[in-house]
Parts: structure tokens; C-alpha cells; sequence
């Protein structure tokens, strides 16, 4: 389906952009804007995938093409008019000028970006809190530096502690899930010697059977033989007496 189509593509170039491979990035791309273009969704991908193909010419230093990329991302995310989308595009024009040394656009841009990012990612949040600490001070404000070098500490121990926490859970249940996993495990055990001693009276109570049968066969045996011997001896014993007679 065009659906699942768009999703795949658009992971897919987030996967390449990661790699840092353009080539591969831009067929996935160009096959992500073909399919979303038989439809008539606004789809996230098509901000996101700009933004990747952005970051991917930046870091090639290929401004106009960056540049390029970012003003359809921010057409994009103009239509759709969420901030969840539109912080991400201002997140990226920071980036974008804060490469030309374009301070005062980069701050703009950042501080624009600065609500969004604070709201839905507290980890863009925070480098984003890290860049703005670093224009400021390259732009020649570092009691602004400051104040949000404060926040970039301030959250960096609240993710931190979070973190931390978020560990100690995780160890927790992992604990307790072995805990639990011992106790199914001796469990399965205690039933798995309990079967076995059923098995072995199973087979002592069948073994046991069979013998009293066999018993109970050669008994039948040995009377039959012995009922017969005796009419035998009744014969001969007739017989004799006939023969004295």
C-alpha cells in the first residue's frame, strides 16, 4: 500500500542520512515524493525527508542545497501548521545559519524552535539549549550564553536522573524477572521429578500387574496339569484293579 510505502521510505532515509550515504538517501527520497504525490496526504515524511536531505548537503557543505531542501520542508510544514512539525524546520534554519556564521538568523531561528522543542523531544530540547549557549557566546551575549547554559545543565541532570532511574527499573525487573524465572524454573523441576516418580510407579504398578498375571497363569497351568494327572491316576487305578479282578 502507498502507506506503508511512504513509512518505509521515509525510514529509510533516515537510515542513509545516518550513514551519511547521499546517493541512496536521494533514491529513497525521490521514491518517497512519488508515491506521496498519487496521494492527497499531508505527510510528515515529506518534512522529515527534507530535513535529512538538509542535513546531509550541510554536512557537504553545499549551502544552496541545504538551503534548498529546508524552504520545502518549511512549505511543507506550513500546510500541515503544527508546531510539531514547523520546530523541527526552525530547529534545522538554526543549524543552517549557525554553519554561515550567521548568528542573528541563528538565533532567530532557534529561539523559534525553542517552545516546540521544549514540548515534544527534552533531548533535541537539550542540544538545542547547547547551541543557542554557543551562538549566544559567539554572537558576543554570554550573559544570554549563560542563562542558557543553566538550562542545558539543569536539564542535562533532570535527563540524567531520568536515565538513572529508568536504569534502576530496568534492573529491578530484570531482578525479579529472574527472580521469577528461578522460581518457575525449580517449579519445573519439582513437576519434572514428579512426572518421573509417576512414570516409575506407572511402570513398578504395570511391571507388578503382569507378574501377578503370569503368576496367576501358571497357577491355572499347573492345576490343569494337575487335575489331569489325577483322572490319569483314576484310570490306571481302575485299570489295575480290573486287571486283578
Amino acid at each position: 500500500s502507498l502507506i506503508s510505502d511512504i513509512n518505509a521510505y521515509g525510514k529509510f532515509i533516515r537510515c542513509y542520512e545516518l550513514l551519511k550515504n547521499k546517493t541512496e538517501a536521494l533514491a529513497y527520497y525521490k521514491l518517497l515524493h512519488e508515491a506521496a504525490a498519487k496521494t492527497n496526504g499531508n505527510w510528515s515524511q515529506l518534512i522529515s525527508s527534507n530535513l535529512a536531505m538538509a542535513s546531509l548537503a550541510l554536512g557537504d557543505k553545499q549551502y544552496s542545497l541545504a538551503k534548498m531542501y529546508l524552504d520545502k520542508a518549511d512549505a511543507q510544514a506550513k500546510k500541515d501548521n503544527k508546531e510539531v512539525m514547523t520546530f523541527s524546520v526552525d530547529l534545522a534554519y538554526g543549524d543552517y545559519y549557525k554553519s554561515l556564521k550567521d548568528y542573528k538568523n541563528a538565533l532567530r531561528y532557534y529561539k523559534m524552535s525553542e517552545h516546540g522543542s521544549a514540548l515534544y523531544n527534552r533531548e533535541q530540547y537539550l542540544e538545542l539549549l547547547k547551541s543557542l549557549t554557543t551562538v549566544e557566546m559567539l554572537a558576543g551575549n554570554p550573559s544570554d550564553a549563560a542563562a542558557y547554559h543553566g538550562k542545558y545543565v539543569s536539564l542535562s541532570d533532570s535527563l540524567t536522573d531520568s536515565k538513572v532511574s529508568l536504569n534502576l527499573a530496568e534492573m529491578e525487573a530484570r531482578f525479579q524477572n529472574k527472580e521469577k524465572q528461578l522460581r518457575i524454573d525449580n517449579q519445573n523441576t519439582e513437576l519434572s521429578y514428579a512426572r518421573k516418580q509417576g512414570l516409575w510407579l506407572g511402570a513398578g504398578f504395570l511391571l507388578i500387574s503382569l507378574v501377578a498375571v503370569l503368576l496367576t497363569i501358571n497357577y491355572r497351568n499347573k492345576k490343569r496339569t494337575a487335575d489331569l494327572l489325577d483322572k490319569k491316576n483314576e484310570e490306571l487305578t481302575r485299570v489295575n484293579d480290573e486287571l486283578e479282578e
